[in-house]
């Protein structure tokens, strides 16, 4: 069973190098793409379901990187935190409700996702794992915050700042307007 599995997620792939070079005439293939073929291949969810996911993922990204944000006051000018964090937070938790052994059987043939099976454990443990990786992130961003602040500092001086860094730092201003 696991062969067929793993000949299903190379299928897939190819069949995606294939679409792109029916529609681009040249194999013109992104490594990344690649793997973003395999992980779609391995989730267990249906092609519809992907889209619907992509378009709540959409519209949640844009809420955080948009209002909440601004709403809790946090520093984050590439808006990593909003689409990544939040994003990938939506990700896994549609991914518990929506998996379905139609796309991968796994599991002995037990039904996976909160709509498939009516059983909310995989919700459960895509929450679990959600937190884990949240309590992991804190820890260890802590941790290197931490080693920073002792080694170097987090902060510059006030005169330094006011100055401006790409003085201090560089030897020459990085945006002179004359």
């Amino acid at each position: 069973m696991r062969i067929l599995t793993q000949i299903g997620r190379y299928t897939m792939m190819l069949g995606g190098v294939f679409s792109r070079m029916t529609k681009l005439s040249v194999l013109r293939r992104l490594v990344i793409e690649e793997i973003d073929d395999l992980i779609v291949g391995s989730l267990g969810i249906t092609a519809f379901i992907a889209l619907f996911m992509g378009a709540v993922a959409g519209v949640v990204c844009y809420f955080a990187c948009s209002k909440l944000k601004h709403a809790l006051r946090y520093d984050d000018s590439l808006d990593a935190f909003g689409v990544h964090g939040v994003g990938g937070t939506l990700g896994a938790l549609l991914t518990g409700i929506f998996a379905t052994r139609a796309c991968w059987n796994i599991a002995d043939g037990e039904k996976l996702g909160l709509i498939e099976s009516g059983s909310a454990s995989l919700l459960v443990g895509q929450l679990v794992a959600t937190l884990i990786t949240y309590a992991f992130a804190g820890i260890g961003s802590l941790i290197l915050l931490k080693a920073i602040d002792f080694a170097i500092g987090l902060r510059v001086r006030a005169e330094d700042e006011q100055r401006g860094l790409d003085i201090i730092d560089h030897g020459e201003e990085g945006y002179t307007f004359a």
